[in-house]
């Protein structure tokens, strides 16, 4: 478990560099696809669902101290985001890519929208209708990406298709 924290943090740094240098090259209309979701969800789907409220919690901080939004409100959202797809996770089949790529959808879906429903509390409901359509290029394209991103991650992590997380209910 030792060797899987450090794997995490060691990952997290360069998906984090990553996000930074390379992935706004490769945006379609504005809308770019979100590393940092797709690591939590290999994190749930893969290595351990339990723990994937710190793992959310930890990049949440790493995205709020890299970003000029209101502190906390990044790491609110992938909280959110994260309750949700823990409940995915804990309740449907991991091995199904479907339901991977579903939840994926919904967890960066939650992830986004819970920050402008954050914001209209303040009374700036004109941003969620003009960012709306953003939001969910953004979620497809994060959820299309995750097929060739999740094998990645598997050889990062060092997981082999016989040591992906299983119970017994």
């Amino acid at each position: 478990m030792k060797s899987i924290r450090k794997r995490t943090v060691l990952v997290s740094a360069l998906i984090i560099w990553i996000q930074i240098a390379f992935v706004p090259f490769v945006a379609v209309k504005g809308a770019v696809p979100d590393l940092m979701f797709l690591l939590i969800a290999f994190y749930a789907f893969s290595v351990d669902y339990r723990d994937v409220l710190w793992v959310s919690f930890f990049l949440g901080l790493c995205r709020d101290f890299l970003t000029n939004s209101f502190f906390g409100l990044e790491t609110a959202s992938f909280v959110i985001g994260a309750l949700l797809l823990q409940y995915a996770v804990a309740q449907f089949n991991r091995r199904d890519t479907f339901i991977v790529l579903l939840s994926v959808f919904l967890f960066s879906f939650a992830a986004l929208t819970s920050p402008m429903l954050m914001l209209a509390i303040d009374g700036e409901t004109n941003r969620i209708v003009t960012a709306f359509p953003r939001i969910l290029m953004i979620s497809f394209y994060t959820s299309i990406l995750a097929i060739g991103i999740f094998p990645v991650f598997r050889r990062l992590f060092g997981l082999s298709s016989s040591k992906v997380q299983h119970e017994l209910f």
